[in-house]
């Protein structure tokens, strides 16, 4: 990856403020490497000057002044106003702590600034999983993408951070027809095993500090499966016990087909499979193959719709075809409105303004084809 600070940009963890913590919005560990990104991400974003002294301006220290002048104007301060009381950490760049809840906060992070959407499909381009691509669309050019490019995305970024990651590649099985006999959809979604190592403090005995032991967890990672993935990260250690997570229940359990794995997810108080997977590191090759397969097959989903969806608040919005729908909450307890698209202007303008997708430069000629 080209530079994960620009990442974090992206994904709005670079430019993080104190602020009351809805269940519903990511949580932070409360430790050493939280305060040093903070405290680097300050650095980076918000200059110290003191040019309103040399205007002969008086400096408030209210925090409703502080934090209009340099959150919302977008100006910097002097010591008062910045409140830094700490300036070096002994690093040149802040660490990260390689635990579930940093793995927790990127995927949410993630599922919340950067969109699932497929409209270079719809647009018949085909889609490049190139690295420097990947990046460049996601990242550079506020776009979204769809299961390929967003755990690509994601991959490149937690192996920047230190994380081993081994992607997989997935047979979709939600909403599909039962494959008992043999499988029945090919491999067209890309996931993530995140391998987390624990190493707890354990305190000391006089001068003798106790040895440490350290513990390893696997954590299905996807960002990819837009409308009812998890943005949390799956506990794949603890069998089929089922995960209470924001987006509601899931669990892991074998699959029918041997060596395989199936996320499921409770809907109606019946398990209902999401994908299935194997313990198996996907090649570039195959990814690849895959993608082409997903991007221009005739009687590929994403070539006979269009899907854009994003997290905002606690709320999931998508368009799907002509179908703009806002869900809040999940299972019998979901909120619902829809509204249909009846034109291209306000397609446009939904993905602007809602959906914070970029489309300077594309030509959109086609993108009402679903309208």
């Amino acid at each position: 990856m080209k530079s994960i600070d620009r990442y974090l940009s992206r994904i709005g963890l670079s430019k993080l403020v104190l602020a009351e913590q809805g269940e519903d919005e990511p949580t932070f560990a409360l430790d050493r490497d939280t305060l040093a990104l903070i405290m680097a991400g300050q650095s980076r974003c918000i200059p110290f000057e003191n040019i309103d002294v040399v205007l002969k301006k008086q400096i408030s220290m209210s925090p409703a002044d502080v934090e209009k002048k340099l959150v919302d104007d977008l100006r910097g301060g002097y010591c008062w106003e910045q409140n830094t009381l700490l300036r070096e950490q002994g690093e040149d760049e802040p660490t990260f702590a390689l635990d579930r809840d940093t793995l927790a906060l990127i995927m949410a992070g993630q599922s919340r600034c950067i969109p699932f959407e497929n409209i270079d499909v719809v647009l018949k381009k085909q889609i490049s999983m190139s690295p420097a691509d990947v990046e460049k669309k996601l990242v550079d050019d506020l776009r979204g993408g769809y299961c390929w490019e967003q755990n690509t995305l994601l991959r490149m970024a937690l192996e920047e951070m230190g994380y081993e990651v081994t992607p997989v590649m997935c047979r979709v099985r939600w909403g599909k027809a039962d494959d008992s006999v043999e499988p029945n959809t090919p491999y067209t979604h890309l996931a993530l095993v995140v391998r987390v190592v624990s190493t707890p403090d354990m305190e000391q005995d006089g001068d003798e500090k106790s040895k440490s032991i350290s513990t390893t967890n696997y954590f299905l990672a996807d960002v990819g499966f837009s409308g009812t993935n998890s943005m949390n990260p799956v506990d794949l250690g603890i069998g089929s016990e089922p995960q209470d997570l924001p987006e509601g229940r899931f669990r892991v359990v074998p699959s029918k087909h041997k060596d395989f794995h199936v996320l499921q997810l409770r809907v109606k108080n019946d398990w209902r499979p999401l994908y299935e997977w194997r313990e198996e590191s996907a090649p570039l090759v195959d990814q690849e193959c895959s993608n082409w397969f997903s991007c221009t097959y005739p009687t590929a989903r994403f070539t006979n719709q269009m899907f854009i969806c994003r997290i905002v608040g606690d709320e999931r919005h998508h368009i799907l075809n002509d179908q703009y729908v806002i869900r809040k909450g999940h299972g019998v307890d979901k909120d619902v409105k829809t509204e249909q698209i009846t034109e291209k202007k306000r397609l446009l303008c939904l993905v602007d303004e809602v959906f914070e997708i970029k489309l300077d430069g594309v030509d959109t000629e086609e993108i009402d084809h679903f309208l």
